[in-house]
């Protein structure tokens, strides 16, 4: 076995990437952030790449108030002997250059706002946007020490016509404060994404794991997103011209039927006069989909201990798919 170490700015890194579009290919994504990237690791068994990951280190992520660094871009046949000592081969080295480090997790491309989680086995068929692994891919981490630092589902959910409700008293409520519900305005995408960028950093600052994001950088993921975007299923709530709530939702464009959408994001500022307004968003936006035809929605990517989990039985959820993220001390 040999294991080639390469960095993104190196020549050699090319060689990484090919790899790992390679192995594994129909599970890769198009492309895996390089974004505090540090080095990537490609294993050469049996004249054939089998398996790689890279090492992230973003300045900003803390676990417990202590620093971590994160494991991502990671494919690997179906086979326990190279997965076992590429790993070997990444802690030793990680070892040598970060004994500081104490915790690794994984699969993270560097922070939450990149692809992470692994999609655990499942009979149901994916999504748009969510992760997606082949099955051994847990197990594997598993092997290599590894443990579930938390667990994340997402939930399907049936409606139709005797779910809609007369919501007017509650907009009447939020109106006394100054609130108004409205749809995203594609026609006017980057005013609206430059303030989606504003709410959002404000609303997950005390997220778990969070980090921060430049302005910028949330607009541009979100622009590759707006082909997606049906603005009836995007409804903002507003208050004094600065976004408070939203529930970011985009048709499934998997499904042949045109009946399905996913509930990306539902979030509201943690000020105590906006409690109510999450079921207040789920009601518009069930309201607004039976209009448009729609009746099954999911619920996506919800961190089991999280509050979204209550709103998402709320609203009919039940169990769909399954989700880890992972961490191993050193």
């Amino acid at each position: 076995m040999r294991i080639i170490e390469t960095s993104p700015d190196s020549t050699g890194f090319a060689q990484f990437e090919a790899a790992w579009t390679q192995i594994c290919a129909e599970w890769t994504h198009s492309a895996f952030s390089k974004k505090n990237l540090v080095k990537g690791y490609l294993l050469e068994y049996e004249n054939r790449y089998q398996a790689c990951v890279a090492l992230y280190h973003h300045p900003d992520l803390q676990l417990d108030a202590q620093p971590v660094l994160t494991l991502g871009a990671y494919a690997c046949t179906n086979d326990s002997v190279p997965s076992a000592h590429l790993f070997e081969f990444v802690f030793q080295d990680i070892q040598s250059q970060f004994p500081h480090i104490k915790t690794i997790i994984g699969p993270m491309e560097g922070s939450t706002w990149e692809n992470y989680r692994f999609v655990l086995p499942s009979l149901t068929k994916p999504y748009t946007l969510e992760p997606m692994n082949p099955a051994w891919y847990p197990a594997q981490w598993e092997a290599a020490g590894f443990e579930v630092l938390k667990k994340y589902q997402s939930n399907l959910a049936h409606f139709s016509e005797e779910n809609r409700k007369d919501i007017s008293a509650y907009l009447t409520h939020f109106e006394t404060l100054g609130v108004h519900f409205r749809n995203f305005n594609s026609a006017n995408a980057l005013e609206e994404l430059e303030k989606l960028a504003d709410f959002n950093i404000a609303a997950f600052d005390a997220a778990f794991l969070y980090t921060p994001i430049e302005k910028v950088e949330f607009v541009e993921k979100y622009q590759k997103i707006l082909p997606l975007m049906r603005d009836e299923l995007v409804i903002l709530a507003e208050q004094y011209n600065r976004i408070v709530g939203m529930i970011f939702c985009i048709p499934e464009p998997r499904d042949p039927e045109h009946k399905q959408m996913i509930v990306k994001t539902l979030a509201r500022l943690p000020n105590p006069e906006f409690k109510g307004m999450g079921e207040v968003l789920c009601q518009l936006l069930v309201n607004q989909a039976l209009d448009l035809g729609f009746n099954q929605m999911i619920h996506a990517l919800m961190r089991v201990d999280n509050a979204s989990m209550r709103t998402s039985d709320h609203f009919w959820g039940s169990l769909f798919r399954e989700y880890v993220l992972m961490y191993r001390n050193m």
